[in-house]
């Protein structure tokens, strides 16, 4: 066996999506429109949900679009990273 795999954190569980194989512009936008519904609990203002900031939303983007042209270039095109 040349790789372990292990299960997903159930927190992340939620946000895997199979997609099959989609064109660029289009991986690109379904990622970016996910993201924009991503929120998270506020630090300063109690329980209260806020939506990622845009700069986070570009960085979480760039970044996942970056591993997944990883691993279709070291794993094959038939491979998703994020599926």
């Amino acid at each position: 066996m040349d790789y372990i795999v292990h299960s997903l954190p159930e927190s992340l569980n939620k946000l895997k999506v199979s997609y099959g194989i989609l064109e660029s512009k289009i991986l690109d936008d379904y990622i970016n429109k996910k993201i924009a519904t991503f929120s998270i609990e506020s630090g300063t203002i109690k329980k209260k949900n806020v939506k990622l900031d845009q700069y986070a939303q570009d960085i979480l983007s760039k970044s996942i679009l970056k591993a997944q042209e990883f691993c279709e270039k070291r794993l094959g095109k038939f491979f998703h990273c994020f599926t």
